[in-house]
């Protein structure tokens, strides 16, 4: 159930911080679960890098909201902690077309939902994910503009 819900890494650390607090029988598949989303984690943090990168190159601002804000401050850059799939940025509205474009020129691609219920939710972003990327949870790494 941890894993399911992407918290795997989160008990793993805690059970580093406080030795002892899981028994071995739990501990085990929370430490393989966090080796084992770590590669995934590096993919992710190179695209997040890419992307904002070349939007700084392209002199737009961008800030980065939810998932990836939370790596560097809540889980103190340990991405192994909690994995995100995705990138949420919020650009100025007078830049958002460059924006678009920038992220279309990386490879990606408008979709339609990176998840059911993605569009109704977030009417004002639209998403963008590379084509033909299964990634690490069976799902494309996407770029959702804001």
């Amino acid at each position: 159930m941890l894993a399911r819900h992407g918290l795997a890494g989160v008990f793993y650390r805690l059970s580093l911080e406080h030795p002892g607090l899981w028994p071995e029988a739990l501990q085990r598949p929370l430490r393989n679960n966090y080796h084992s989303v770590l590669p995934w984690g590096d993919r992710c943090g190179g695209e997040v890098r890419t992307v904002l990168e070349a939007l700084a190159e392209a002199g737009i601002d961008a800030i980065v909201l939810k998932g990836w804000a939370l790596i560097p401050t809540v889980y103190r850059g340990d991405y192994g902690q909690r994995t995100y799939a995705d990138v949420d940025l919020l650009v100025p509205a007078q830049d958002a077309a460059r924006a678009e474009q920038l992220v279309l020129d990386l490879g990606y691609e408008s979709t339609q939902e990176v998840w059911p219920g993605f569009s109704r939710r977030y009417g004002v972003s639209r998403s963008y994910q590379l084509p033909g990327d299964p990634g690490g949870f069976g799902q494309a790494f996407a770029v959702a503009l804001h």
